[in-house]
């Protein structure tokens, strides 16, 4: 049995105006071993060295993380690169109002991001697909955007292979975590013109799209 695992994580806030963050960044580490044993050991060796040092870390978040955390927990990604990396970037200011509620653009994104990786590994005859989604960012609207998403995941797979979507907190896996960084390293590639994290991980970067990237429309 051919199990396919993949892990999405997000960057940027919902705020669309001028307060918000300029970009929102969708992206999507891919794998058919999750559980590789070198990765997982050491990310949990390199969690608990810290620890030993009175640095009190629960999990890795590139965001919130110390530099020298981020520098060793790249140099681990860099190590065992055993995932691809997809990534949908979104220009906030181009995006119409019709599809900034988060359950829309939210399950839109996904959608288009898991239907490209799915297109792409359809190849290796997956019999399961299993999607693990960091926990959701607004709460109140969970329920309904997980509705949605699912809706057009029937849509889109509908009875070809079995699938099933995880809402779990990053805290949970390391793949989860290394989601979380490599969204970091291309969301501030957009955001900030900060290119050193992602020439860490562009070897394993298997699409960055721009959404809006033809659009000349320009909202706020």
């Amino acid at each position: 049995m051919t199990t396919l695992y993949i892990f999405l994580d997000e960057s940027g806030n919902y705020d669309f105006s001028k307060k918000g963050t300029g970009y929102l960044c969708y992206t999507a580490v891919t794998a058919f071993n999750p559980n590789h044993e070198s990765l997982i050991i050491e990310l949990n060796n390199l969690k608990y060295k810290f620890i030993s040092n009175c640095l009190d870390i629960e999990l890795f978040h590139a965001s919130e993380d110390r530099q020298n955390v981020r520098d060793k927990v790249f140099d681990i990604i860099d190590k065992y690169n055993n995932f691809e990396v997809d990534s949908i970037i979104i220009e906030k200011r181009k995006a119409n109002p019709k599809i900034r509620k988060i359950e829309v653009i939210y399950s839109k994104i996904y959608e288009c991001l898991l239907r490209y990786i799915y297109q792409r590994y359809r190849k290796y005859d997956i019999d399961n697909l299993i999607i693990i989604i960091d926990s959701f960012p607004i709460k109140k609207k969970r329920e309904s955007s997980k509705k949605v998403l699912k809706y057009n995941l029937k849509r889109l797979f509908g009875t070809e292979i079995k699938y099933k979507i995880l809402h779990h907190a990053s805290k949970s896996n390391y793949y989860l975590q290394m989601a979380d960084y490599c969204c970091w390293a291309i969301y501030i590639k957009w955001s900030k013109k900060e290119k050193r994290p992602y020439n860490i991980i562009k070897n394993i970067v298997k699409s960055e799209f721009n959404y809006f990237g033809k659009g000349t429309t320009i909202y706020y």
